[in-house]
Order: structure tokens, then sequence, then C-alpha cells
């Protein structure tokens, strides 16, 4: 779901809701950010490297190489190798600050996509379904939307997290000890 998606359930935005109105948390599940960690890492990692390997450059004294160009490496270098560190630095803090979320509460299922909170009643959700095809959980609603999570999960696949959300809707309904 992307942010400012309408659908039928409660859907919040750029307030963060009362959490206490829905009843104590049951499970909570933050979407998994490992590929775009390793992306920001191996992207800022090469950039410093290519920076200590240019700066090193201009260290040798080889004829060819001329004060000038030497001294322009070493700049070269330290610039690149600064950049690097800032993109790496700057990427984590902006990829760790965005909160996406998945908790199931007694009274519903909330989904925080960025600044955008769904919260669905169990009352309101018909079932949750998984595709295989597409990676993709489905939260099917009473109103025959269906609410796409496409984020994979990090404690939890998301087959297993449909049947999860299958069973906590229908003790919640049955009004059975969650």
């Amino acid at each position: 779901m992307r942010p400012n998606t309408r659908v039928s359930a409660t859907v919040i935005e750029s307030q963060e809701p009362d959490l206490r109105s829905y009843g104590s948390i049951i499970e909570w599940h933050r979407f998994r950010l490992m590929g775009r960690v390793l992306f920001i890492w191996f992207r800022s990692s090469g950039v410093v490297t290519l920076g200590f390997f240019l700066v090193g450059l201009s260290f040798l004294s080889l004829e060819w190489l001329g004060l000038g160009l030497r001294v322009l490496l070493g700049c070269l270098g330290g610039a690149l190798t600064l950049t690097g560190a800032l993109y790496g630095l700057f990427g984590m803090h902006r990829l760790l600050r965005e909160e996406r979320y998945l908790a199931l509460f007694q009274r519903g299922l909330l989904l925080r996509e960025y600044e955008t909170y769904s919260f669905v009643l169990w009352g309101d959700l018909m079932e949750a379904t998984y595709e295989p095809m597409s990676h993709t959980l489905f939260l099917h609603l009473r109103s025959g939307e269906r609410l796409p999570v496409s984020m994979r999960f990090l404690d939890i696949e998301q087959k297993e997290l449909s049947k999860r959300v299958n069973q906590i809707r229908r003790k919640a309904q049955m009004g059975l000890k969650i």
C-alpha cells in the first residue's frame, strides 16, 4: 500500500492515533529492511574504498605521477571518502527513521506505512490471505476491497502471518481470550 491510498478501513493521515483506544497489543511485526540496508552499506563502502585507494595512490612516488596529479588524486580521494561515509550515515538514518509495521490489537489490526495509519476492526476484516505468486498478504474487507501488504516482515513469513491474523480475528470475534 502506498501513502495516501484510501480504502474503507479507517485511514488516519499525518497524525498518530491514540493506540490505547485499540486495546492492548497482541503482536507487533516490523517490515524487513535488510535488502535496503545492504544496498546502502555496499554503495557507501564502495565509494569509501575508492576514496581510500585514490588517497593511497596520491602518496606513491611514481615518476609518471606529477605533483599536481598527486594533489588532485588526494583531494578527490578525500572527497570520495567523506561522501561515502556521509551517504552511509544519512542513508541509514533515513532508513531507520521510517516507521513501518503491522500491529495486532485486541480490537483490530493497525498497518503503519510512513505517515499513513490504517486501522481495521476485526469485524470489518473477512480474512487474510497470502498469494505466493506476488508474495503479497491481502486483507479482505467486508466492503469487498482488498488491502495489499507487499512488504516482507522481519520475524514472520507472510503465509504464517495470514494464518496468525485469521486465528486472532476468529478469537476476537468469538470473545475468547487472545
